[in-house]
């Protein structure tokens, strides 16, 4: 085929599944025929047997080659997944934190200043942040690890921190941010954030990959 001629996004996630295929065979992963029949076997049933299955691969311009195929890398790819992200449970270095993000430079050099005066943090979070959703409450971002975060530095600032401790401001996607880390303590993840951070790892491993694949793309 021509890559010339295929979109950048399905380029892209065939250039991720190769890695994540390179990946998988460094670590020794692998998914036999059999597992492969055994989820196929699975679909069969669901779709209500043999012919109800060959219509559903008619209506979606499948073989069932391809489908074996198909089955084959999202196997490979939850294995791998579940080999980065690791075990989810047990406690963790979390910190609890607050913050205020501004648009400017300026601003946050002046926040700062009123800090060092004394005036209260979550006082000038609530009146200057523009993270509206932790603004309301003083700028707490409740307590996280360090992976959570979505702006890296902001999260690494807070776990060097000690507790009362106030850093910034410091330059993120959104503007300028100023941070007080308030407690850290070894702490359980919550059950309804291990779906999130096991994508999060994931991710991060994923373009880390991406980024260091010497990938020649024509185009």
């Amino acid at each position: 085929g021509d890559p010339a001629g295929m979109p950048k996004a399905v380029l892209s996630t065939m250039i991720q599944q190769e890695l994540i295929d390179q990946a998988a065979a460094r670590n020794n992963i692998e998914v036999s025929s059999e597992t492969v029949d055994q989820e196929l076997q699975g679909l069969i049933e669901d779709a209500g047997g043999q012919s109800s299955w060959q219509q559903w691969l008619e209506d979606n311009n499948y073989t069932e080659d391809e489908l074996r195929g198909t089955l084959r890398e999202t196997l490979l790819t939850s294995q791998m997944r579940d080999r980065i992200t690791g075990d989810l449970s047990g406690a963790v270095p979390q910190v609890h934190a607050r913050h205020i993000l501004v648009a400017t430079q300026a601003e946050a050099n002046q926040l700062m200043v009123r800090l060092r005066n004394g005036e209260d943090f979550a006082t000038l979070a609530a009146e200057n942040s523009l993270d509206t959703t932790t603004s309301i409450n003083g700028g707490d971002l409740g307590w996280f690890m360090q992976e959570e975060l979505l702006e890296p530095s902001l999260a690494q600032l807070a776990f060097e921190l000690d507790p009362e401790q106030i850093g910034g401001p410091i330059q993120t996607a959104l503007g300028y941010d100023i941070i007080q880390t308030l407690e850290r303590a070894n702490r359980e993840i919550e059950p309804d954030k291990r779906a999130r951070l096991a994508q999060n790892r994931f991710e991060n491993w994923l373009n880390t990959l991406v980024a260091t694949a010497k990938i020649e793309q024509y185009l």
